[in-house]
């Protein structure tokens, strides 16, 4: 929104360049998040799925318990590439913060905002998901990461917010 009311507005001209791209990756993003919310429900269904295998002898058992770690860790993935790519929209989020049309400077801070919020349900999700993971490596590989995402999303957050307040009061 920033990029669409900066570009090709007067007084704005130093900043049109910078909002093609900005506008440009938005929506890439955009499509991106759309899409995650189906790939999340198509891999809580597969974990749902593996479930309902059976489980009469030895071996159903084994490959019931192998087919939900692995449909397990692939639902854990979906999130945490959501929050692996919260941190482009701080970055966007920034620029339009700083460069975009100070007349809707908030929209920016909505979108860190939403981010922020976007991160930490993500990180909730790879949390929850990890509690039934086996695989001690990829279970502290992966908290690890997310881990460190959430805790940059909360600085790269605050950063934005600060540039916002300082926008709003002049």
């Amino acid at each position: 929104m920033v990029a669409n009311l900066t570009h090709g507005k007067k007084g704005f001209e130093d900043s049109w360049e910078k909002m093609i791209p900005l506008g440009e990756k938005a929506q890439e993003l955009k499509t991106f998040f759309l899409k995650s919310i189906d790939d999340d429900t198509e891999a809580f269904n597969k974990v749902m799925d593996c479930f309902g295998m059976p489980k009469k002898t030895p071996e159903d058992k084994a490959k019931r318990s192998e087919a939900i770690q692995e449909a397990t860790k692939n639902a854990t993935i979906v999130p945490l590439t959501v929050l692996r790519r919260t941190q482009k929209i701080f970055e966007l989020a920034e620029i339009a913060a700083i460069s975009g049309n100070q007349n809707s400077v908030s929209d920016a801070g909505v979108s860190a905002v939403m981010a922020r919020a976007c991160a930490e349900g993500a990180y909730y999700n790879v949390i929850i998901n990890l509690g039934s993971i086996k695989d001690e490596n990829f279970v502290t590989r992966t908290k690890t990461e997310a881990d460190k995402l959430l805790s940059e999303s909360y600085k790269k957050s605050e950063n934005i917010s600060k540039i916002i307040m300082k926008a709003l009061e002049k």
